[in-house]
C-alpha cells in the first residue's frame, strides 16, 4: 500500500524517553523488536535513528543480528558534539548497528551541517557510495531548507510539516529542494503528541497555540476521523513529501498509526488545513518548548 510504504519508522523512542505527550517512557528492547517485526511485515522499511538517540542503535543492531541479512533502509545521523569526528561518530554506529554500510548518513542539525561544508564534507561525500548511498541534513525552517537546496552534495533533507506548520508554511521551501532533486522526509506529524493533548494540559507556553489546535479539531470532527488520521494523511498525501517520519512508544501505538494511515476521502478537509495560518510560528518547534 502507498501510504504504508511513505512512512519511515522513527527510533528515537527506542533509546530515549521522548515526547511531550509520551506517558510510557522508555520502551524494553522486546517491545521494541515487536515493533520492528510489524513494521517489516507491514512493508515498512526505513528506519530513522541517530548516534545521539541513546541506546536506540544498539537495539536496532540487535535485531538485525537475528536476521539472515539487515532488512531495513537504515538513516542515521552523525554525533558532531564534544569534539567527536564524523569518523568515529560513524565507525560508533556502524559497530552499534552491526553494520558495514547504511542507507543514508544525516548531519544531525544544519550547524553541524555549516561547520563541516569544507574539507570534511568533501571527506563525507567520498565515502557516498561505499559508507552509505546518500548524505542528509535535518533542518528546523525554510531558510535553511532554501539554503541546502542547491548543495549537489546533499540528496536528502527531512523537515517539520503538520497540521500547523503546514501547506502554507513549508510547501515553498519543499518544493525547491524537490527542483533541485532532493528526497523529502517529514517530521513532527503529531507535533510531538500535542494534537492529542487535553485542552486543560496544555503547557502554558503553549497556549497561543490553541486556537489552532481547536480549528483542527474541529475539522477532524467535521471530516468524522480521529485527529491522529487526519494528521497522518495530511503529511502522507502531498505529494513533495516522499517519507513520513513517525515516531511510536507501544506496538499498539503503531497498529494505531497503519489503521489511519489507511484512512481515505479527507482531501477537501486537507484544503481547510493547507490555509490555516499560525501567528507564533516560533512555537512550532520544539527546540522552543523548555
Amino acid at each position: 500500500m502507498q501510504a504504508i510504504s511513505k512512512l519511515v519508522l522513527g527510533t528515537v523512542q527506542f533509546g530515549l524517553n521522548y515526547g511531550v505527550n509520551n506517558k510510557l517512557g522508555q520502551m524494553s528492547v522486546p517491545d521494541a523488536h515487536k515493533i520492528l517485526d510489524l513494521a517489516l511485515n507491514v512493508g515498512i522499511r526505513t528506519l530513522d535513528t541517530a548516534a545521539a538517540y541513546g541506546s536506540s542503535e544498539q537495539v536496532i543492531g540487535d535485531y538485525i543480528k537475528s536476521k539472515d541479512q539487515n532488512p531495513f533502509n537504515i538513516i542515521t545521523k552523525l554525533a558532531l558534539k564534544n569534539g567527536k569526528t564524523w569518523e568515529s561518530s560513524l565507525e560508533n554506529s556502524f559497530r552499534n548497528l552491526g553494520v558495514e554500510s547504511i542507507d543514508t548518513l544525516m548531519f544531525h542539525s544544519y550547524r553541524d551541517y555549516l561547520e563541516t561544508r569544507g574539507e570534511i564534507q568533501e571527506i563525507l561525500v567520498a565515502q557516498k557510495g561505499i559508507k552509505f548511498q546518500k548524505l542528509g541534513v535535518s533542518v528546523y525552517t525554510n531558510e535553511e531548507l532554501e539554503a541546502v537546496a542547491p548543495d549537489r552534495n546533499i540528496d536528502l533533507v527531512q523537515s517539520p510539516f503538520n497540521l500547523l506548520d503546514n501547506h502554507l508554511h513549508r510547501s515553498d521551501a519543499l518544493m525547491k529542494c524537490k527542483e533541485h532533486n532532493k528526497q523529502v522526509h517529514t517530521r513532527s506529524a503529531f507535533l510531538q503528541g500535542l494534537f492529542f493533548m487535553k485542552a486543560n494540559y496544555i503547557p502554558e507556553k503553549l497556549k497561543p497555540l490553541s486556537k489552532e489546535i481547536e480549528a483542527v479539531k474541529a475539522i477532524s470532527e467535521k471530516a468524522g476521523v480521529s485527529i491522529g488520521a487526519l494528521a497522518l494523511n495530511y503529511a502522507l498525501s502531498k505529494p513533495y513529501i516522499d517519507g513520513v517520519l513517525i515516531g511510536v512508544d507501544s506496538l499498539k501505538q503503531l497498529e494505531q498509526n497503519l489503521q489511519w494511515a489507511q484512512t481515505q476521502n479527507l482531501e477537501s478537509y486537507f484544503e481547510m488545513i493547507d490555509n490555516l495560518m499560525v501567528q507564533e510560528t516560533a512555537l512550532l518547534n520544539p527546540v522552543n518548548w523548555s
